[in-house]
């Protein structure tokens, strides 16, 4: 490797991602694909105020920690994690409240 570089190959892994803010984690999610693609994801929701229907709301952070896990362990870890840190941003989906949108075909 060049000198001055770091290898973040392994965030073009799955595996599990902590966004902290703080010292605080605020949410920790899990990518079967690269993990940056997901990452970026929070990043630019967390510009803007997420819409309420949004199951994952946007999360602000300045670190990122990832985890590779082999897929099969994915979950596990997942939820281990989110139990042990309780993080703002993991709201279970069973709690979210619908909201009805409207469909407008504009022709």
């Amino acid at each position: 490797m060049e000198p001055g570089f770091t290898d973040v190959s392994e965030i073009l892994k799955g595996g599990i991602y902590i966004l902290s803010y703080r010292g605080r984690v605020e949410y920790i999610g899990k990518a079967r694909g690269p993990m940056l693609a997901r990452i970026m994801m929070h990043r630019s929701l967390g510009k803007k105020s997420a819409a309420p229907w949004m199951p994952i709301p946007g999360v602000v952070f300045d670190r990122v920690q990832i985890q590779p896990v082999h897929p099969d362990a994915i979950d596990a870890v997942h939820a281990a994690l989110v139990l042990e840190h309780s993080p703002r941003g993991n709201v279970p989906l069973a709690h979210l409240v619908p909201v009805s949108t409207p469909i407008v075909r504009r022709i």
